[in-house]
């Protein structure tokens, strides 16, 4: 299976150095690359995402397991047993439509949590409440709690405390966070909690309590984002008059680094765009702008952004560059230190007005996928808010250059990707594709 991601990434790389330019009999709108299907599994029930394990079975294995004898090269198949990956955690949809395109990374509102060992079999089912959160790397899910005050359908008041249960990705109940909104989950099972921060095992290890001047004592704590080892946190307040924002970078004990206050405004979507890398900095969406905060709280940049919309952010592996997808139809990228625009596709619907304007109220939304290290982005496709999954777009990351719009899929609802394969859930049906050179 190596041997084939290593030919589809020399493939990618002659795209990128111009070398299928030279190709004149190529059609007009004719694909770059094509999507080559390799494992293909149904469920009985819609699902929203999944959670890959490891394991060494044999060929035959594979094959029933859902793999494509084509997805392993000559020398692999030779031998006794073939490394693949298999749903090990399923995250079954409440609805037949899609998870909600407006749910920071990591977020979603789901029916239930499957557990399953290698050879395919449920080892346990848990309920997905009213909130599940899971870490990037799939080893904690956290099962949060409605928080807030409400009523219920009767009209009846009712107080929601929140808190929520802590699971790793065997189905253990490892810990539980006694209330509060539950933000995040990161890598290392640290939980970002309503002004705490919690161990997996749900123990309180920091305070995020900012001391802060009389005039933000009124203002709103809009984003809570944390680095994805959980090492460090950036919580934002915002002013409903003037265009001010105070950011706060914290450690996971509640250590303040730096707080400082900017002249622009933040908005409650801000935790779909920010990321947070450390010793590099925070990136995201204010009010108007697309802005670089340093590490030690200096603002690098400050981009005016050409077009309405929702916005997702991630940096580069190498932390130089930064992607970015806009719902109204643009991916940019970003120099991360100097903050120029290297690059910035747009789509031939988008407008620069407000994003639901545009006439057939296309989006091309979420999710925010990088492949073949960098080499290329991925984004699902909506049609409308909330609306069904038209597809997938990849755009070549160096360059800009739309190497293939995939129209096939009409109800994607969700993408995951792993070691360069890029798996695409349309609601029953869970693919794994790998990208392959256009044809000529």
């Amino acid at each position: 299976m190596r041997r084939l991601f290593v030919s589809a990434i020399i493939a990618m790389m002659a795209i990128s150095t111009g070398l299928y330019a030279q190709e004149e009999d190529t059609a007009q709108g004719e694909p770059k690359v094509n999507l080559k299907v390799v494992y293909e599994r149904t469920f009985d029930e819609p699902i929203v995402d999944v959670i890959f394990g490891e394991a060494g079975v044999s060929l035959n294995e594979a094959k029933q397991m859902g793999w494509r004898e084509e997805a392993f090269s000559a020398e692999e198949k030779s031998e006794k047993t073939v490394k693949i990956f298999y749903p090990k955690v399923v995250i079954t949809s409440r609805t037949e439509s899609i998870d909600y395109p407006g749910e920071p990374e990591g977020e979603m509102r789901a029916k239930e949590i499957k557990f399953y060992d290698e050879n395919g079999q449920l080892t346990k089912t848990v309920s997905a409440g009213h909130r599940l959160l899971r870490s990037e790397n799939g080893r904690y899910l956290v099962v949060a709690n409605l928080f807030g005050d409400g009523y219920d359908k009767e009209g009846k008041y009712i107080y929601h405390p929140g808190g929520g249960i802590i699971y790793n990705w065997d189905g253990d109940e490892i810990g539980k966070i006694p209330s509060g909104r539950v933000w995040q989950v990161s890598d290392n099972g640290y939980v970002l909690g309503e002004w705490a921060v919690y161990d997996s095992l749900g123990r309180e290890i920091g305070l995020l309590k900012p001391d802060i001047s009389e005039k933000y004592l009124s203002a709103e704590a809009i984003c809570y984002r944390m680095s994805r080892d959980g090492g460090y946190i950036v919580t934002t307040l915002s002013m409903f008059g003037p265009k001010e924002a105070i950011y706060i970078l914290w450690d996971k004990t509640g250590r303040i680094l730096w707080k400082k206050e900017f002249p622009f405004e933040v908005t409650g979507s801000m935790p779909l765009s920010h990321s947070l890398i450390e010793n590099v900095g925070i990136v995201g969406k204010t009010w108007g702008s697309i802005i670089m905060v340093d590490w030690d709280g200096e603002l690098l940049w400050d981009i005016k952004k050409p077009t309405g919309g929702n916005y997702r952010s991630k940096f580069s592996h190498n932390n130089k560059k930064v992607f970015m997808i806009s719902s109204s139809g643009y991916v940019f990228c970003f120099d991360a230190l100097a903050g120029k625009i290297l690059w910035q596709h747009k789509a031939d619907w988008s407008r620069t007005a407000i994003a639901n304007n545009h006439p057939d109220k296309k989006y091309y939304y979420d999710r925010l996928i990088l492949l073949k290290d960098d080499e290329v982005i991925a984004a699902r496709t909506l049609v409308g808010y909330g609306g069904p999954a038209s597809g997938v777009i990849f755009i070549d990351a160096n360059n800009g250059d739309l190497l293939l719009e995939a129209t096939d899929y009409q109800n994607v609802s969700g993408l995951v990707s792993k070691d360069n394969i890029l798996f695409i859930i349309e609601k029953h049906k869970l693919k794994g594709h790998v990208l392959a050179g256009g044809k000529k």
